[in-house]
C-alpha cells in the first residue's frame, strides 16, 4: 500500500517545481530585480498624491525587509496600499504631503529593500519624490 503513494508524491514534487518562482539555470533574461514603477513621482502642492507599483520580475511574492529614506522626509507622508510584512506579487505605495508642510520644495528618496528565498537575492530599489508647496 505505501509504494502506491510513491507516484502521487513524484507527481506534486514535479507540479510543484514547475510553479516555483525561481529562474531556470538556462534563463537569458534580465536577472530578477526589484523594479518601482514610477521611479520618480512629483507632487504639487499638499492635497496632490502619487503612487508607485513595487514588483519583483520574477513576478514572485515578496514583503518589504526594510526601507531606508533620506531627504525632507517628515513633509511626505508614505501610505502602503498593503502592509510591508504582506506577502503580494505587487506592493502599491502611494505619496502625499503632509499637512502644514512650510511653503517651497521638498525632496526625499525611499529605497526599499526586500530578500527573495526562491531566487536567494537581496533586492532594491530607489523611489525619489519631489514636493513642492505653493
Amino acid at each position: 500500500m505505501r509504494y502506491t503513494l510513491y507516484p502521487l508524491a513524484i507527481g506534486l514534487l514535479l507540479i510543484a517545481s514547475l510553479n516555483s518562482c525561481a529562474p531556470s539555470v538556462n534563463d537569458t533574461t534580465t536577472p530578477n530585480a526589484l523594479v518601482a514603477t514610477p521611479d520618480t513621482v512629483t507632487l504639487a502642492g499638499l492635497a496632490a498624491s502619487g503612487a508607485v507599483s513595487l514588483r519583483l520580475n520574477c513576478g514572485c511574492t515578496f514583503i518589504f525587509d526594510s526601507v531606508v529614506t533620506t531627504g525632507d522626509t517628515a513633509a511626505i507622508l508614505v501610505t502602503p496600499k498593503e502592509g510591508y510584512k504582506d506577502s503580494v506579487t505587487t506592493h502599491t505605495i502611494t505619496f502625499s504631503g503632509k499637512p502644514g508642510t512650510a511653503t517651497g520644495p521638498h525632496n526625499a528618496t525611499y529605497t526599499f529593500y526586500t530578500y527573495d528565498a526562491d531566487t536567494h537575492g537581496d533586492f532594491w530599489t530607489t523611489v525619489h519624490v519631489f514636493l513642492t508647496v505653493p
